[in-house]
């Protein structure tokens, strides 16, 4: 006699054990589809707030290089003297390093983005608790 607690073919078992555990584990979305989801939800703002980094960015290196941040050049050449050339040398170096810190701007618009539009909504005047649902279950009578 077998014992009917014993399931037969145990691998069965542990096909449907890891097909429960598969349908309830979240799949992890990727990076374009979070950010396909972070535009949907704060769109002219996100962009703005990218930008605005950018902007940043590029003007913070080009002061920068322009005051005499060291870039590889030598003690003996001399610093840009400001004609049409160089001023665009400063600019396209500014704008070559912006890139060259772009992993730590997307981060800090994915970062600054939610903070940013919360602001924008107090300022507009919008309630900016009533778009987040509550834990708590209304009372609706």
């Amino acid at each position: 006699m077998t014992d009917m607690s014993e399931p037969e073919d145990k691998g069965e078992v542990v096909e449907a054990v890891a097909d429960d555990a598969a349908e309830t584990t979240p799949k992890k979305k990727s990076f374009k589809e979070k950010f396909s989801d972070f535009i949907a939800e704060y769109g002219a703002i996100g962009f703005v707030t990218w930008f605005g980094i950018l902007g940043v960015t590029v003007v913070g290196f080009a002061i920068a290089f322009q005051f005499g941040l060291d870039v590889g050049r030598d003690a003996d050449d001399p610093p840009l003297s400001g004609g049409l050339f160089e001023s665009g040398a400063i600019w396209a170096a500014a704008y070559i390093a912006s890139q060259a810190v772009k992993p730590l701007r997307i981060i800090a618009t994915f970062a600054l983005t939610p903070i940013l539009a919360r602001v924008w909504k107090r300022i507009r005047g919008q309630d900016v608790d009533a778009e987040q649902p509550s834990a708590e279950p209304r009372d609706e009578a």
